[in-house]
């Protein structure tokens, strides 16, 4: 088992999880809870806004199309990256078994 990988402590920490959300009473409480978790995304405009260095509060509709033009920009990267990596170890894969093959035929000969 790969190291960090226990499936028992996971199992616990989402059996925690869960329970800590049952406990949270209203929908206002949760949204409360989830407020800095949903600045810090990605798919949010408050993230893009702090990054490219204007203010969330005031956005004006210039800045809203950057912010957009950043977030496509993003995840087309995030695309990008998904499809190399998939065709790396599709490679991976295929010089794994060439090699053997290679090596049954060699033993066979």
């Amino acid at each position: 088992m790969p190291p960090g990988k226990d499936p028992e402590r996971r199992r616990t920490g989402s059996h925690g999880g869960l329970q800590s959300w049952v406990n949270t009473d209203a929908r206002g409480d949760r949204y409360e809870r989830m407020a800095r978790v949903r600045e810090n995304s990605p798919a949010g405009d408050t993230h893009w806004a702090r990054k490219l260095g204007f203010d969330p509060e005031r956005l004006t509709p210039e800045q809203l199309k950057k912010i957009k033009t950043a977030r496509k920009l993003y995840y087309a990267e995030l695309r990008v990256g998904s499809v190399r990596a998939i065709k790396l170890n599709k490679a991976k894969r295929l010089r794994r078994l060439a090699a053997e093959i290679e090596a049954e035929q060699a033993s066979g000969a």
